[in-house]
């Protein structure tokens, strides 16, 4: 269990001398004096004995005598109160004799490198850990389930089966038999295809631990975005002037929606570069935009019908995985406001 009080703690002991290490500190109730010779997993009952501790301490002891546990190995669990100097007695008392603190994952490694789990469902377990919704947190709990890897499952088998057909076709290639036709294989290999994209689209929402999503203000010169990102983060960060090109640097700050972090990003307007200055500033805004998840792209309202095209055309340019066109100027923001309602996700 995480560190800290707690209305219950767990110390977890898990190996091929876990019993050993379990007989040293765990001395069980009348009822549960045959914890060692079960061959099941089972529930027992009894009590701490820590040299620290003057009196002792109510536990019971979850166990794992073969290597059908979480971990694949013979695996206790001590679920005690949730003291913290109790909890840690306990973990001193078994390092004193022999054992050593998991490393972080180690117990999920273990449970991999064991067959217990596959790599997906090893993810997942992170993906339980981290998720900051309910959506976050259905999707690591139908990998960790292991649903995508039984449709990978089911998919190696109908392949198989595919390549089957195609070398008992070879047998009769020169009869006038046709086992499966060309356009059989072919609706196969695009079902297939088409069911490896989907669970490839699925894997791709889980975000690595610690990732916001990058959003980037863009847009022509003057066209508000630094008002934007004033009113969006609730600070003055950004200096706003109706003098085109204020903005050279980029400006970034983490804006929360709902249960969401993304870090917003504001760029220097689109414009060809007059001086060596503006010419940094132009390449430092074409890797933020590069390197976004979204693009929200800011035009004035009030632009002139050459900079309407001018504005279209390199909105055209700003490559990033998605575009959203907002109307904004530094008088009239609030109409690039609606994008980032508490209700409207964007991702």
């Amino acid at each position: 269990s995480p560190p800290g009080p707690a209305l219950r703690g767990i110390v977890r002991v898990s190996g091929v001398k876990t019993s050993e290490m379990v007989a040293r500190l765990f001395r069980p109730d009348e009822d549960s004096a045959n914890w060692r010779t079960t061959k099941l997993p089972r529930r027992f009952t009894g009590h701490l004995d820590l040299p620290s501790i003057i009196v002792p301490v109510p536990t019971a002891l979850m166990y794992w005598p073969t290597r059908r546990s979480y971990t694949g190995q013979p695996m206790a669990e001590f679920h005690l109160s949730g003291s913290v100097p109790l909890v840690e007695a306990t973990l001193e008392h078994l390092c004193e004799n022999g054992a050593r603190l998991a490393q972080r994952g180690e117990f999920t490694m273990r449970a991999f490198l064991s067959g217990r789990i596959d790599l997906l469902q090893a993810e997942a377990v992170l993906g339980v850990i981290d998720a900051t919704d309910h959506e976050e947190l259905q999707k690591a709990l139908s990998q960790l389930g292991g649903r995508i890897t039984s449709r990978l499952g089911q998919l190696r088998i109908d392949l198989i089966a595919l390549l089957g057909d195609l070398e008992a076709g070879l047998d009769f290639v020169e009869e006038d038999i046709e086992v499966v036709t060309k356009n059989e294989i072919a609706r196969r290999l695009d079902a297939a295809l088409n069911l490896l994209n989907e669970l490839a689209d699925v894997s791709a929402t889980r975000l690595p631990v610690g990732y916001r999503r990058r959003v980037v203000l863009a847009g022509l010169p003057n066209a508000g975005k630094s008002t934007l990102f004033n009113r969006l983060i609730g600070q003055q960060n950004a200096i706003v002037s109706p003098i085109a090109g204020t903005t050279r640097d980029y400006l970034t700050a983490t804006l929360r929606l709902e249960s969401l972090e993304v870090e917003l990003i504001d760029t220097a307007g689109w414009e060809d570069a007059a001086d060596l200055i503006m010419e940094r500033a132009q390449e430092l805004r074409a890797e933020q935009v590069s390197a976004s998840d979204l693009v929200v792209w800011c035009s004035a309202v009030d632009l002139s019908d050459e900079d309407k095209v001018e504005d279209a055309r390199l909105r055209q340019l700003a490559d990033a995985p998605c575009d959203f066109m907002a109307g904004c100027s530094n008088s009239i923001w609030t109409r690039c406001r609606t994008w980032v309602r508490p209700t409207h996700r964007m991702w």
